[in-house]
């Protein structure tokens, strides 16, 4: 029993640490592209591929 509540909270944060990973992404691709519209975009390129 201890096993099937395991691999179901487990599941559960995996499918929880994806979407967090996503939207994590998301939101530095949409602050890239906002800094790129409206902003000085070098500190957030570095931060995207040296950070």
């Amino acid at each position: 029993m201890d096993g099937l509540v395991c691999s179901l909270s487990c599941e559960e944060i995996f499918v929880a640490d994806g979407l967090n990973r996503l939207a994590v992404k998301m939101e530095l691709s949409f602050r890239l592209f906002l800094q790129l519209a409206f902003g000085d975009p070098a500190p957030m390129l570095e931060e995207v591929f040296f950070g």
